[in-house]
């Protein structure tokens, strides 16, 4: 397809062109604004309001359409976006100069004057370790040689962090009397940030690109990348898009990468497919130092979102998340991967997310949404408790399935939190765990989730089970619904920590009713680990094996236990115990407690 328009000029040098996807307007060779509007440019008339003299008008050549219109679909090239646009070079300190050293004519094709640009962390002095200062500076921006001169200023604006200069440390003002030192990983230390800016010129041998931000610290075979996210934000919060040609629409990304260097959003977008040309093909990711990027689908119904890899930065070094200069990240300035929130209906599969603070792909008050084969990759695993990986919260219906967890160190895995009938199916978690907070009518099957010897991370607490089933936050009347947990397997290699910590298979509190385990089965180091401990009433487990030799394997304080192995088993006066063998065939040591 292709789109046609025209170009007035009107008392020169003013001219106003409409063509392709892009309306301007011009005064003589400046563009003064660009917008890019959803409309089909046929060749005719062109028309203006109010007294117009010596207008002319030009009918230009029509330009290509990458997406297909009829069909509703938009390709990210037809608003500017293109894959792997970049150049790598120079800048010093306190210059808008970015010195090019090699830049490819792909890229000279498409980076216009205007355009937003990031120049990731990694590339000063300091490589884009925390500690150290970023190109574009640091967080906090606030410093002090020591923490005597910290100290001795008390005039700053109430919550301001501040950090010390010798050796990096972050405070934060308490408004009266006392600079007090943070203690989570992610903000103990000051960290380097990448620059943001705009194109301001370039020059006409590609030899220097002009910006309107300058580096707060000198950077060397440093990368410059379009900011993908600055021309696709605009164009789906554009309003009335839909219905104006279809009640649906793809928004496609091509082979490739893309730099995003805020969270994308999709606000009131019904029936919309965000997709790449595959897991392994494109690729959205946040360079180091810039705001770790979130596909956010808010009060959008039946949101598909598909083929490609989204790739953060919440790694050991080069994170960094939606802070302010007197506000520490909590709750979402820690950023998600794909979050639904009050989006019913949608989907997220066939991708991979790599190294975000939480929710991989998860939902807020959302219900019927569904995962499928999604990958949620952590190379360095978390440094503080964030949330969940695959979290389903307030909702109904949904779930994960055949998706993975592959983190190095252990992180808080698959979570229905304030759900009914959330499922996890075929899904795998190495080194990650999983919990059912306040929910009922819940369903684990065919869930694996192993834990590699010496995987303990600062993040995570000993104290955690593999599955914790609780009501933390409210005894709701649907925990009485129970669950299902159907050939879930829990597998330990060894310790966790050099403390010889092991991790207990399955928790409940009293309140829960009804939960029923089918198959499955734990293993562990001898001596340590529970596999299974079920409070509250009328539950069943049929066919586990806990194959440890442990103090105490598994506890259930009302119902049956069938067709089991276990070691040592502890259960209420009124549990019926049938065919409950040891690893060996022998008899195990039945508990009972009044």
């Amino acid at each position: 397809m292709k789109r046609v328009g025209v170009q007035m000029v009107v008392n020169w040098p003013i001219t106003f062109t409409a063509r392709g996807t892009q309306l301007s307007v011009s005064l003589g060779d400046v563009e003064l604004a660009a917008i890019h509007e959803v409309m089909h440019m046929q060749p005719g008339q062109a028309a203006g309001r109010g007294e117009i003299r010596e207008a002319e008008v030009e009918h230009l050549p029509a330009m290509p359409l990458y997406g297909d219109l009829a069909d509703g679909v938009f390709d990210v090239r037809d608003i500017g976006v293109f894959s792997d646009v970049y150049a790598t070079g120079a800048i010093d300190e306190g210059s808008t100069r970015f010195e090019v050293e090699q830049v490819s004519e792909r890229t000279k094709a498409y980076l216009k004057v205007g355009d937003k640009i990031i120049i990731g962390a990694g590339s000063e002095a300091g490589q884009g370790q925390r500690g150290t200062a970023g190109v574009g500076g640091t967080w906090p921006r606030k410093a002090y040689p020591d923490k005597a001169a910290m100290d001795a200023d008390t005039e700053q604006e109430n919550n301001l962090f501040a950090f010390t200069e010798d050796d990096g440390q972050v405070y934060q003002w308490n408004g009266s009397d006392e600079w007090r030192r943070q203690g989570r990983y992610y903000t103990e230390i000051v960290v380097p940030r990448g620059l943001q800016g705009r194109v301001v010129a370039i020059a006409p041998d590609w030899s220097w690109i002009e910006l309107d931000e300058p580096a707060q610290a000198a950077a060397t075979d440093a990368r410059l990348v379009q900011d993908a996210q600055d021309k696709i934000q605009p164009f789906t919060k554009m309003n009335g898009l839909r219905g104006q040609f279809m009640d649906a629409y793809t928004l496609v990304f091509q082979e490739g990468s893309y730099a995003m260097g805020w969270q994308l959003e999709l606000n009131g977008t019904d029936d919309w497919h965000v997709r790449g040309a595959g897991r392994e093909k494109t690729r959205i990711y946040s360079p180091d130092g810039i705001r770790s990027m979130t596909l956010y689908i808010n009060g959008s119904q039946n949101v598909e979102v598909s083929d490609f890899w989204m790739q953060g930065n919440a790694r050991a070094h080069g994170y960094a998340c939606a802070w302010s200069e007197t506000r520490q990240p909590r709750g979402h300035s820690y950023p998600n991967g794909v979050l639904y929130r009050q989006s019913h209906g949608g989907r997220a599969h066939d991708l991979i997310v790599s190294d975000v603070f939480q929710k991989a792909v998860g939902t807020e008050r959302s219900n019927d949404v569904w995962a499928d084969r999604v990958d949620c990759i952590m190379a360095d695993g978390l440094f503080s408790y964030v949330q969940w990986m695959f979290q389903w919260a307030d909702a109904k219906g949904g779930g994960a399935r055949d998706c993975r967890i592959l983190s190095r160190t252990m992180v808080a895995g698959f979570e229905c939190f304030k759900g009914q009938n959330v499922s996890f199916i075929d899904c795998y978690g190495l080194n990650a765990s999983s919990a059912v907070n306040t929910g009922g009518g819940f369903v684990f099957k065919n869930v694996t989730l192993e834990i590699e010897e010496n995987s303990g991370s600062r993040g995570f607490s000993f104290r955690n089970p593999l599955l914790n089933i609780n009501v933390n936050v409210g005894d709701l009347p649907y925990v009485k619904d129970g669950g299902l947990l159907e050939n879930v397997h829990f597998i330990q290699h060894g310790p966790i920590d050099e403390e010889g910590n092991v991790l207990c298979g399955v928790t409940t509190t009293p309140s829960f009713e009804n939960i029923r385990v089918i198959g499955g089965g734990f293993s562990a180091p001898d001596g340590g680990g529970k596999a299974l401990e079920l409070k509250g009433r009328n539950h069943l487990i049929d066919g586990f094996e806990a194959t440890n030799r442990s103090v105490l394997n598994i506890s259930i304080s009302d119902g049956t236990i069938r067709n089991t192995v276990a070691s040592v088993i502890q259960v209420g006066p009124d549990v019926i115990v049938e065919n409950v063998r040891t690893p060996d065939g022998g008899e195990p040591e039945v508990r009972r407690r009044d």
